[in-house]
């Protein structure tokens, strides 16, 4: 199964303005259901059962890292890949991914002790049975993206999620329990590898010698690396918090952090699936690479700045649409971490750079050192208890945040002046945005349902506005315009007109 050595560029384009409609309406369908599941939950279960499984959480991403090794993205960029170097990737996912579930077993009895609750032990043990189930579809799904078979991608991640949440709220209802909270992620993965084994068509058999892959258990140690410092920058305050203010204060902590940061998780996750082969096979043509890279930062934002400048300003009301009242003691940790979460949307885009360029050593670097600064940050902030560890770390990523994209733009195709001409439409139109949602809230704020709705709706309008004053601003709103017609012109070839697939790649 050798593949060549390059993509042509129109076979590019197609798949690329084809994977952003299925990728755009798979992540439409898990937000719709992570969103539903969200409300659901937070009104059948307590803080203190979202606390019980917060406090486990962080340990089962850890094991998770460990089982998948950052073998998937080795396997994704890898510019010609055999069958036997895929099948000895797999058989190495499955081995770590049986030692990281031992592992969770053996010290389940020790965190438990750590956090002074002892219903985090089986918790935890149970959790082995997840890293599992990750560590087993993790070749099959990154053989999927590397082939950029979206519409499958969007397909497994949607009917997954879909059974998670059904088999958890399902379990809430009938024994409000917090293990509900644990079904979650194992229906979704149990779901995950059955249908990746399914769309891959590829069976694993036997392995050639380790020899053969080094370069790629190299480059995914680098990538482990990185995700294992980003994982401590994420874990340790669940975990601070957790130990020193008990189940309640992180329940509430945890739900926010969760909701405030989806647009990570639902636009820049699967945003890097669809650029990530993109700019690894444009690498050698400059101008073709920055333009993907400026055209996906400037997408991540546009669709997801309006939404946390509405948590910004005004994060009572969306924490009782969400939520409920019952949990409006968390609305000052969903304001400092929309901070937090917008800073992130553009720096997290950076990663793709390094690794679509063979930075992973020094992704690496900056991961540890940014995920040391920012843990620093969190014990700053933690005896001001939850709100105090949001507040620090919000303030840790206005300061981070510059220093960073200068520092990755050192080498390779984009500058720092590249990343200023996309990031400044965005600023100026956040700026906009606070006066127009302030002035919303004293007519509306009867009604937390329908000022969250216009506030939203205004914020887009605002932004839309906002970005018609710069150069760089209207050239975002041009593309994606074109992307759209595009869009409606491959799936509807009656409607005539010769747009090119991605007409900001020509």
């Amino acid at each position: 199964m050798t593949e060549p050595e390059n993509r042509p560029v129109d076979s590019l384009r197609s798949r690329a303005i084809s994977g952003a409609i299925y990728m755009s309406l798979g992540q439409l369908s898990k937000a719709v259901l992570h969103f539903a599941s969200i409300v659901i939950l937070a009104r059948l279960l307590t803080p203190a059962d979202f606390g019980v499984f917060a406090m486990a959480a962080p340990v089962l991403v850890l094991a998770t890292f460990l089982g998948e090794a950052g073998l998937g993205a080795a396997v994704i960029q890898r510019s010609s890949l055999n069958t036997a170097e895929l099948n000895t990737i797999f058989w190495v996912n499955a081995g770590l991914g049986i030692l990281a579930a031992l592992i969770l077993v053996a010290v389940a009895p020790s965190i438990a002790s750590f956090y002074r609750e002892e219903r985090v032990e089986a918790m935890i043990a149970a959790s082995g049975v997840i890293v599992m189930l990750v560590a087993l579809s993790a070749s099959h799904l990154a053989l999927l993206n590397r082939k950029m078979h979206y519409r499958s991608i969007a397909l497994i991640d949607a009917l997954s999620l879909l059974v998670g949440t059904a088999l958890a709220v399902g379990v809430a209802i009938v024994w409000r329990t917090y293990w509900a909270l644990w079904l979650l992620p194992f229906g979704t993965h149990l779901s995950t590898l059955a249908l990746g084994y399914w769309h891959s068509q590829w069976r694993p058999g036997r392995w050639a010698t380790l020899l053969e892959v080094r370069d790629m258990l190299h480059f995914g140690k680098n990538v482990l690396a990185a995700r294992l410092a980003d994982y401590l920058c994420r874990n340790v305050d669940k975990v601070l918090i957790g130990r020193g203010w008990g189940t309640v204060e992180l329940g509430l902590y945890d739900r926010a952090y969760k909701i405030v940061l989806l647009p990570l998780l639902f636009v820049n996750v699967p945003l890097e699936r669809l650029t990530l082969p993109m700019l690894s096979g444009t690498r050698d043509d400059p101008d073709k690479y920055r333009r993907i890279y400026s055209t996906g930062l400037q997408f991540a934002l546009l669709v997801t700045m309006p939404l946390i400048m509405v948590v910004i300003v005004a994060p009572e009301p969306v924490v009782a649409v969400i939520l409920g009242r019952d949990w409006l003691a968390s609305s000052p940790m969903f304001r400092w971490l929309a901070v937090a979460c917008l800073l992130q949307l553009a720096g997290h885009t950076l990663s793709q750079l390094l690794i679509s360029q063979a930075r992973t050593r020094e992704m690496a670097f900056a991961t540890v050192v940014s995920s040391l600064y920012t843990s620093l940050a969190f014990l700053a902030g933690l005896p001001w208890g939850a709100t105090g560890v949001a507040a620090a770390y919000a303030l840790s990523e206005i300061l981070r945040t510059p220093v960073l994209f200068w520092w990755v733009s050192r080498r390779g195709p984009v500058r720092i002046s590249d990343q200023v001409r996309s990031v400044l439409p965005f600023l100026i139109s956040a700026a906009l945005c606070v006066p127009v949602i302030m002035a919303l809230q004293s007519p509306l704020g009867f009604s937390p349902l329908l000022f969250t709705g216009a506030a939203s709706l205004a914020a887009f309008i605002t932004t839309f506005f906002g970005l018609v004053l710069t150069p760089s601003g209207r050239n975002c709103l041009r593309e994606g315009y074109q992307m759209a017609r595009s869009a409606l012109s491959s799936t509807n070839p009656a409607a005539g007109g010769d747009v090119s697939p991605l007409a900001t790649l020509e």
